[in-house]
């Protein structure tokens, strides 16, 4: 692979790994923020409780706007509800002093998804009620102490905190009537009478269309009231209780037969069917990420880039000029066009050499090194002394080298000498060998560099 293949693969997988890490920052992670909104018909969702609420006579709407165009518009008036389920816990109860005020005016905040501690009690339970069991899935609970009007003996799960002439509902559980409880009308029915008010001034959290019992953790004060039939009261042990504000019945003797009583509460759920809704319900969507139009052009006020990063066309923005840029880079070449490196060009008689010392030295054949090194530095050197390529005998040679170096001609006859024996020596000896043939190219190298 050459250079430029290589450059290429490299920028091609640092391109890839930036996507796929700008698309796991940038992408939306599963529409968190959708859970618990009317637009959402997944399980989380609460798009069935919505069309479950949008029946002729009850006035319910969703909002898109942030809560202080909500306090500024006049069809939020008392008596008015608007309904909060968030997607995540809220870790507080407290409120901003703007919702306060509109809430004492009158007004019901209904809050589903507080934070609250784990309890002993299973995640899932059943709560017994005339319209059907209300399902909750959570092991969280409030102290009993904030008197809550639906939990049972482990704490409580929805509570209410009076605030002026309006009330805040808080609740533990932000799936209290989502999708996925379609089969448990209970749920349904409790939900809204959370957050509807009836003709006559009370607010009944039992359901519409007919009472629900709600598991309520107190003592009722009235044996004789409609929630104790057929249940006698005992200390300190949780009672199916109906809860209402519509005091102004009397109150039945406690020696009325259960038949007279059943007769009054038939009456109650008639004229719970009369009563006409005259609250209208609000449902924040705008925590959930739904702006109106108006809202979303004043927020980004008609700024381009900042509209593109809150759109799904941000990333890809992203994701196309990283491409850009690596390919720029990829393409660029800073000094002028890229250059072949050609590759080492192969010496094929020093290969030789080196196979063949290679072969001999796993030989032990030194007697064979040191007769052709032994001919070839012969020649070599009558080339050097201007005596021919002919081969001469090794006096002829050495009486040449003594005359015209003035060097002895014994250090040239023992050289002469070893190189016809062809006898191995050692290693060592060898390489002492060819020290001295290197010393005698030096003497006749310093010599004609020196003439006498």
């Amino acid at each position: 692979m050459n250079l430029s293949n290589r450059r290429f693969w490299l920028f091609g997988a640092i391109a890839i790994t930036a996507i796929i890490i700008i698309t796991l920052v940038f992408a939306p992670a599963s529409n968190k923020i959708n859970s618990g909104s009317t637009y959402n018909r997944g399980p989380d969702g609460y798009g069935a409780w919505y069309a479950f609420m949008s029946k002729p006579g009850t006035k319910i709407q969703r909002w898109q706007k942030p809560f202080a165009d909500f306090a500024k518009n006049p069809d939020t008036k008392p008596p008015s509800t608007l309904l909060r389920i968030y997607s995540s816990p809220i870790f507080t109860e407290a409120i901003p002093d703007i919702e306060q005020k509109w809430v004492k005016q009158g007004n019901t905040l209904v809050i589903l998804g507080v934070d609250a501690p784990v309890t002993a009690a299973p995640f899932s339970s059943l709560l017994p009620a005339s319209a059907g069991e209300i399902k909750i899935d959570t092991g969280r609970r409030v102290s009993k102490e904030k008197k809550p009007i639906l939990g049972d003996k482990f704490g409580g799960i929805v509570w209410k905190k009076s605030l002026g002439k309006g009330a805040i509902y808080f609740g533990s559980v932000s799936h209290l009537a989502a999708n996925a409880y379609q089969d448990f009308p209970g749920n349904y029915e409790f939900l809204a009478k959370l957050v509807t008010q009836s003709e006559g001034g009370g607010k009944e959290i039992e359901g519409t269309e007919q009472t629900l019992a709600v598991n309520f953790i107190q003592n009722p004060s009235d044996p004789t009231s409609c929630s104790t039939i057929n249940n006698p009261v005992g200390a300190g042990s949780p009672t199916v209780l109906k809860i209402t504000d519509s005091l102004s019945k009397p109150a039945l003797p406690y020696e009325k037969s259960p038949i007279d009583i059943d007769a009054r509460c038939e009456i109650d759920r008639t004229n719970q069917k009369t009563n006409k809704i005259i609250n209208k319900i609000w449902v924040d969507e705008y925590i959930h990420g739904y702006k109106d139009p108006e809202i979303i052009e004043r927020e980004f006020k008609d700024n381009l880039f900042t509209y593109l990063a809150k759109t799904p066309l941000f990333p890809v923005l992203i994701q196309g000029t990283i491409i850009l840029i690596v390919a720029i880079f990829a393409g660029w070449n800073r000094f002028g066009q890229p250059i072949t490196i050609s590759g080492p060009k192969v010496d094929n008689s020093e290969a030789y050499i080196q196979a063949l010392a290679g072969v001999l030295e796993k030989a032990h054949s030194t007697d064979f090194a040191v007769e052709a090194i032994g001919k070839a530095e012969q020649l070599q050197l009558q080339k050097a002394l201007l005596l021919g390529q002919t081969a001469l005998e090794s006096d002829t040679l050495t009486t040449a080298w003594e005359e015209q170096t003035g060097r002895k001609a014994a250090e040239l006859a023992e050289l002469v000498r070893s190189a016809s024996r062809k006898s191995r020596i050692s290693d060592r000896d060898l390489l002492a060998w060819l020290g001295k043939w290197e010393q005698i190219r030096q003497h006749l190298s310093s010599n004609r560099n020196n003439p006498k």
